[in-house]
């Protein structure tokens, strides 16, 4: 089977951003042991990783919460 159509939803996949319904394809895919996608997986989730380990966190303002219902409130 040619996998490679996949090689753009690994790291969607591992972060959570896929449809559940595109989401559990990949998920029994990947659990029939391909080993293409489990390859291209592993190396999806070290650069997801890496991406992560490597971001600061930021916290917004204080004001940050009030400023934007504030602004829902007046549209």
């Amino acid at each position: 089977m040619d996998c490679r159509y996949l090689d753009d939803v690994y790291e969607l996949f591992l972060l959570g951003l896929l449809k559940p319904k595109e989401a559990a394809e990949v998920k029994e895919h990947i659990e029939r042991g391909c080993p293409y996608c489990v390859d291209h997986l592993r190396e999806a989730a070290q650069a997801v990783y890496f991406v992560l380990s490597n971001t600061k966190s930021s916290k917004p303002a204080r004001h940050t919460k009030s400023e934007i219902l504030g602004s829902l409130h007046r549209t």
